[in-house]
């Protein structure tokens, strides 16, 4: 093979890849992972549908507020959000075992189990997104920031609006500054 066969060659080789630019900046970046983390949420919320009197909590549970305005969170610094996305994964957490307790129906034990298990993994991915956990907010500003469940459908309803709306807008903002 002379210098024309080795350069009709390499022209082939790298002629006809993909440049490594057009991929994302930040494989956390793709829209399909947050969607997928909010279907599971969303699936454990569907799952209580059928949900009778075993349902009910003895006791209230502490969950974040998860009401959005749009305008306020988008001129929140990116540090709060972090901080309110971590302090709500922690209380969600924290949450889980309680409500362990209090039921008694083993498919209900099955779903916590799920949820812890899916909560545990959005603070993987979210680690891996910024590779730190973000420092939790005054114990004032917690208190603000909660409500409490009754129910376990209420409390998975709160668990998938937050995956919806709070975590999938931080994650968002992140990727958007990542790209500039």
């Amino acid at each position: 093979m002379g210098i024309t066969g080795l350069f009709a060659l390499l022209l082939m080789l790298f002629g006809y890849t993909k440049p490594l630019d057009s991929l994302p900046l930040h494989p956390h970046c793709n829209s399909t992972v947050m969607e997928g983390f909010a279907k599971e949420a969303k699936e454990l919320h569907s799952a209580m549908d059928a949900c009778t009197d075993s349902c009910n909590l003895r006791e209230n549970i502490t969950v974040p507020k998860t009401g959005v305005n749009f305008n306020e969170r988008d001129k929140m610094e990116r540090d709060m959000q972090e901080a309110e996305i971590w302090r709500g994964l922690m209380l969600f957490m924290t949450a889980i075992p309680k409500v362990k307790e209090i039921i008694t129906d083993s498919s209900l034990k099955n779903h916590t189990d799920k949820s812890y298990r899916h909560i545990r993994s959005l603070i993987s991915f979210l680690k891996g997104l910024n590779g730190k956990q973000g420092e939790t907010m005054r114990t004032s500003d917690l208190a603000q920031a909660t409500t409490y469940v009754q129910t376990m459908k209420d409390f998975f309803l709160y668990y998938f609006n937050f995956v919806r709306w709070k975590v999938k807008q931080y994650v968002k903002k992140v990727c958007q500054n990542t790209q500039r």
